[in-house]
């Protein structure tokens, strides 16, 4: 009998992985349609807290959906307009750029050649090879295909308003909706007004604090006079979504083209500057704004970031936080998923925990001697 349940467990198991591998191969191939969806739901997760309070102040729904939209678009066309701009600037100026990175490679190398170095490392490891092996003319061809990418998520900007608008329109239908099959609907339309919460809150500050950096960040490089400081600054909003790893990536670029131009003393003014703004955010901002986290452990957040962006590639990488917290509160509506969710919990800190019951023994019902 334990060995037929054993079994059975086994290849319940199996057919749990062998669905979740279809599902993801699935959503791997098809991610050109699932990215625009997610993208635009997220973006109305953002939009419904002005409407809301545009509501409030006694505005029928249509009208302020349709002022939450005219700023939208307002916004997001004389960005992308910019955008456009120098992304044809930054096209045009590449082989400039390509240039003077083999001018001051071939300074460094002359430079090293005449310097007093001891014979042991000549023989050993010449510091001109090196720099032939560290080919960074690769890391400007990955700067244009970078800012490609940022120029990417923009051309699909009707699509994405479309199904906005969609979205917004039909949202208190869905919530109508959610929990019809359900045996208990009510409670149904609870986690999913929980979820809906949660996601609302993170990507509404993070929005906001997103905003903060790339203004920072283009108003400093614009300063110090490096090129395209408003396509740097939008590609800092973007990656500042990005967990862990996005605000390094948002100064490679930046910084190497501050190399170019202006040498070492701008390239470390540009890097200081960020530092300091993802020193400011990262470590005072955020934790004050989230409070005491996302109800995701580190770990889970690093690997998150791996896997979306493996599946839905650069969009996933962005999304990944709130597409996982989605998970983890679909997993905690079930008890089948509930140690699952536990497991992507951050551990609990021993002064907070409460110290276990004490466990009654036969003793305890005893008259004191």
């Amino acid at each position: 009998m334990v060995q037929v349940e054993a079994r059975g467990k086994l290849a319940a198991g199996l057919m749990a992985a062998a669905a979740f591998t279809i599902v993801v191969a699935g959503m791997r191939e098809a991610r050109e349609l699932i990215v625009p969806l997610l993208l635009a739901a997220f973006v109305a997760v953002v939009c419904l807290p002005g409407i809301v309070w545009l509501e409030r102040r006694k505005l029928p729904r249509g009208v302020a959906m349709a002022l939450v939209l005219m700023g939208l678009v307002t916004g997001g066309g004389l960005l992308s307009g910019m955008l456009w701009k120098s992304l044809g600037l930054l096209a045009e100026q590449l082989p400039d750029y390509k240039l003077r990175l083999a001018s001051k490679m071939e300074g460094f190398k002359q430079a090293v050649r005449h310097s007093s170095m001891p014979s042991w490392v000549r023989d050993k490891a010449s510091p001109s090879d090196l720099i032939d092996a560290f080919d960074l003319s690769k890391a400007l061809d990955m700067l244009g295909d970078l800012a490609g990418q940022v120029g990417g998520i923009f051309a699909n900007g009707f699509l994405i308003l479309l199904l906005v608008i969609f979205i917004l329109a039909e949202g208190r239908v869905i919530r109508a909706r959610v929990g019809q099959q359900s045996a208990d609907p009510e409670a149904a339309r609870a986690r999913f007004d929980r979820t809906l919460a949660e996601i609302n809150r993170y990507m509404g500050l993070k929005t906001l604090v997103s905003l903060m950096t790339g203004a920072i960040v283009a108003a400093w490089l614009a300063i110090l006079g490096v090129d395209f400081p408003l396509l740097w600054g939008t590609l800092a909003f973007l990656l500042n979504f990005v967990p862990n790893l996005g605000s390094i990536l948002a100064a490679v670029p930046p910084v190497l083209l501050a190399f170019l131009q202006g040498g070492v003393g701008m390239a470390g003014w540009a890097a200081l500057a960020f530092l300091a703004v993802n020193t400011l955010v990262g470590n005072v901002m955020e934790p004050k704004l989230f409070g005491k986290g996302l109800g995701l452990s580190t770990l889970v957040v690093f690997l998150s970031l791996v896997f979306w962006g493996w599946v839905l590639g650069p969009m996933g990488m962005i999304l990944s936080v709130p597409l996982t917290m989605a998970v983890k509160i679909g997993l905690e509506s079930s008890p089948e998923g509930r140690s699952w969710a536990s497991w992507m919990g951050p551990v609990p800190d021993p002064e907070e925990t409460p110290p276990p019951a004490p466990v009654a023994t036969a003793t305890d019902d005893l008259p004191d001697a």
